[in-house]
């Protein structure tokens, strides 16, 4: 509970101090999970934060560019962006047949839950230099809200949060990726359309 309303205190005084201010949005806030070291707890205000268990390694969010999201080809894929073990990487999930031509296209993703499974979408694991396709053996990525972020009463941003876990091989090895969630901004500087 006090987690809860000092995560709270903290969105406000930034509102209030700094509602001109778009970077304030951009920043990353990072709110330990106690029930799963190393994770960013479950949020859904715009946090800039993701977090996940890969093998049982947290892997966590960038604090500069947590998420790209690239509209291309009729296609739309969010680029998660961040560390594990010291390391560079990022997971890449594609929406086949989503095309969001601005941000605020996204809202369309409200409570949309995939069945990574049986769907044509697409997962990617890049690694330091390398990217591998990963053939999904079980798994879901839930959307659970899509939201406006309102700055002196106009759109700046969509806040998704939701959460995601699934089983796959990349090149030939199988991985697990547990306790995902994600609470992230997407606004004009991190959303890509060509």
């Amino acid at each position: 509970m006090r987690v809860k309303l000092f995560a709270l205190l903290i969105t406000m005084s930034w509102l209030m101090t700094g509602c001109n201010d778009e970077a304030v949005l951009q920043r990353s806030v990072f709110v330990n999970d106690p029930q799963n070291p190393g994770l960013p707890k479950y949020s859904e205000v715009g946090y800039n934060t993701f977090g996940a268990y890969y093998d049982r390694l947290a892997f966590t969010s960038s604090e500069v560019v947590p998420i790209k999201v690239i509209a291309t080809g009729g296609n739309t894929s969010f680029k998660l962006i961040g560390t594990r073990a010291s390391r560079e990487m990022a997971i890449t999930l594609t929406l086949v047949g989503f095309s969001a031509e601005k941000y605020s296209d996204l809202l369309a993703l409200d409570n949309v839950s995939l069945d990574l499974k049986d769907s044509d979408n697409a997962i990617a694991i890049e690694d330091e230099s390398t990217e591998e396709s990963a053939q999904i053996l079980n798994g879901t990525f839930h959307f659970k809200r899509a939201q406006h972020v309102l700055v002196d009463a106009q759109p700046v941003a969509i806040v998704l949060s939701g959460t995601f876990e699934f089983q796959a091989l990349v090149n030939g090895e199988p991985i697990t990726v547990s306790n995902g969630r994600f609470d992230v901004g997407v606004g004009t500087d991190n959303f890509f359309a060509f």
